[in-house]
């Protein structure tokens, strides 16, 4: 049963509420704020305060600061002038509190949405841009290419205009049309050909470097190759001393890993079911099976942030989401619900839970769980 705070002091002006609430020895880093336009509440076990504001507030404008003994709110109203009191008028009635709070947490979710939209967004927007300006660069290195190979062809154009006057004032008709011809079979062949006259056989010996990359030697990329060739050793050393842990041709078939720490999971042996799934991994970090039984595993190991992350990497893999993996998919929502409720994170669990619900919508289990969630994030536990 929670204990709420009633100890707090207030103060306003015309367009600011400054709220203090005093923190009763409680340690920072377990401190939960929630707030809306609105509604405020602060959760710091055994400890809650909550409170229904007489009017809305900027949300976006306010802030709250958390030092050693107390949490400030700065409160930016949306419509100047004094309020004269704190609380709103229904504050004590239960339903009204009860509705308050299920659309405060409405409301914080369709904001995460949103926030997610736009981020999506902006990853296609920077995309784009990214490549409208290669094709940018492209273009410009092609057209300075065009421009310099018409300034050589004008250039070679005009040192043979300017051949055949001298030609035509020291040479007779004749002689400057034959030379006019050769001229001309000349330039176009160097235009053209390139092709020049053969040149006398002769043999060179010719030393190459030794080189590991399949790209052209370049002096300025030298320490960037010798960088990578470091890495690709270190690399090539790890696979080596992987690939001799294994005995036998199975273990090194991740499938047959992860068979193994099923078995090793069943008989309560969760470090070794860890270890089973981590070398599964090692081979193919792509299988999500892997990463979220070994989820399982921290989860009955009391190692909830591993949970939350193994959970997260096999929601990512599990792509794009679809019927056949819809049941996958709703137990790793439970269970990185149920790591998030452990750290006392109750917004993310409940978001996790109601995740599995749309995929399991008539499962006890978990209708339980998220309205147990719903009671302590309400209060009324």
């Amino acid at each position: 049963m929670p204990l709420f705070v009633e100890d707090v002091e207030w103060s306003e002006t015309d367009t600011v509420i400054t709220l203090i609430v005093p923190l009763k020895g409680a340690s920072i880093k377990k401190i939960d704020i929630f707030s809306t336009s609105n509604y405020i509440k602060l959760s710091f076990p055994p400890y809650i305060y909550e409170l229904a504001l007489y009017s809305e507030v900027d949300a976006e404008l306010s802030k709250a600061t958390v030092a050693e003994s107390q949490v400030i709110f700065h409160l930016v109203k949306k419509v100047t002038g004094k309020w004269g009191q704190l609380q709103a008028v229904k504050s004590n009635e239960k339903k009204f509190m009860c509705d308050l709070r299920n659309e405060a947490l409405k409301w914080f979710q369709e904001k995460e949405t949103e926030k997610s939209k736009k981020a999506c967004q902006d990853k296609d927007l920077l995309k784009k841009f990214t490549v409208q300006q290669q094709m940018k660069l492209e273009d410009d290195e092609r057209q300075s290419r065009n421009r310099l190979k018409d300034l050589q062809i004008q250039n070679i154009s005009e040192d043979i205009e300017g051949w055949k006057q001298n030609c035509s004032i020291n040479n007779n008709d004749e002689v400057h049309h034959k030379n006019s011809e050769n001229l001309k079979l000349n330039t176009k062949n160097e235009l053209h050909t390139n092709v020049l006259a053969p040149r006398q056989c002769g043999k060179i010996q010719v030393s190459f470097t030794p080189r590991q990359l399949p790209t052209p030697a370049r002096e300025s990329k030298l320490p960037e190759e010798e960088i990578w060739l470091q890495k690709l050793a270190q690399m090539n050393k790890v696979r080596e001393n992987h690939d001799s842990d294994f005995e036998h041709i199975d273990e090194k078939n991740p499938m047959w890993l992860k068979d193994k720490g099923d078995c090793f999971f069943k008989q309560g042996n969760f470090l070794a079911a860890i270890n089973a799934y981590t070398a599964g991994l090692m081979l193919d970090s792509k299988i999500p099976a892997l990463f979220a039984n070994r989820a399982a595993c921290h989860l009955s190991l009391k190692q909830y942030q591993e949970c939350i992350q193994d959970c997260s990497c096999a929601l990512e893999l599990y792509h794009p989401p679809v019927l056949s993996n819809a049941l996958s998919r709703c137990r790793i929502y439970a269970r990185r619900g149920a790591a998030f409720f452990q750290k006392e994170q109750y917004i993310e669990a409940l978001y996790d839970y109601e995740s599995a619900l749309k995929l399991d919508p008539k499962n006890t289990s978990l209708i339980s769980d998220a309205d147990k969630i719903r009671k302590v994030i309400q209060g009324d536990n």
